[in-house]
């Protein structure tokens, strides 16, 4: 997984830290930090997803989870760099980014059969 991403021309870094580490990822599994330009995913999170300390099962659920988290966060990098993070409650706010992060897949998916992607 890269490092860093590029949100509508900033720079962000990606950095997976422990909860215990980390008292913002206190009650959440990854946070944007848009001061700071960064993308916080908990790290327990991503070694579960990648297989540690789970049951065989369990891994393709947790993977689809954290893929969730990342374009979640990532959102978020977008709604603030675009100026818009503070029209909205954060309540709103989430809500909005969490419907984009569910359903980007879908709508890849469609654009990509359209050949209308880009």
């Amino acid at each position: 997984m890269k490092d860093k991403i590029t949100v509508l021309g900033q720079e962000y870094v990606i950095e997976h830290h422990s909860k215990e580490s980390d008292p913002r990822l206190e009650g959440f599994d990854g946070y944007h930090a848009p001061y700071e330009k960064k993308i916080v995913i908990a790290q327990d999170i991503v070694d579960k997803a990648e297989g540690r300390n789970l049951e065989p099962d369990d891994t393709g659920r947790l993977d689809r989870y954290l893929r969730h988290i990342y374009r979640h966060e990532i959102m978020h990098a977008f709604f603030d760099e675009s100026g818009i993070t503070y029209q909205y409650s954060r309540d709103e706010e989430d809500f909005l980014v969490d419907w984009f992060a569910r359903q980007y897949p879908k709508i890849k998916k469609i654009f990509e059969e359209l050949g209308v992607e880009e």
